[in-house]
């Protein structure tokens, strides 16, 4: 079940590394039709996910920059400039998510198919998630949720 989870979140993640690649980096902030989530932030939100789970099974730091403008709860940017005080572009952005994406998913690949049931790790998730199989399938659905309003936002502004 781990590398089922590993190998579809992968895929999906692919998906959205290139869909970031058709985007011009000067349309990263459009907000057409009132939508909340841009292109920018929606990216560095899953790439902030991606810290945020590799934290959850390997206790590494997180950046708390990162998530005060990317995490859940933070608002959208109007502009390019926190986005690019994080990753200094588009390309930047690319290079971070692939990167985060890899050493969470080489965390979520360290566990076994026994450890879906135990307790989240992340006390200040585990009342959503109470296990980490919650947590990990929750990851999948977050992750298309997103891509939905990544592909959804593209057609709105045009790109």
């Amino acid at each position: 079940m781990i590398e089922l989870l590993v190998r579809r979140l992968a895929k999906q993640r692919a998906q959205a590394v290139e869909a970031l690649r058709a985007i011009p980096e000067e349309s990263l902030t459009l907000q057409p039709a009132n939508m909340v989530n841009h292109a920018a932030w929606t990216l560095a939100h899953l790439h902030t996910s991606d810290v945020l789970v590799r934290a959850t099974f390997t206790g590494s730091p997180v950046d708390k920059k990162l998530v005060e403008n990317f995490a859940n709860g933070s608002k959208p940017a109007p502009n390019l400039d926190a986005f690019r005080e994080l990753f200094s572009s588009k390309d930047g952005l690319i290079e971070k998510m692939t990167a985060s994406h890899a050493a969470a998913m080489d965390a979520v690949g360290a566990l076994s198919d026994a450890d879906l049931d135990r307790e989240n790790p992340n006390e200040k998730s585990r009342g959503y998630f109470p296990t980490i199989g919650d947590l990990l399938t929750y990851l999948i659905w977050h992750e298309g949720y997103h891509f939905g309003q990544l592909s959804h936002w593209r057609k709105a502004a045009g790109v």
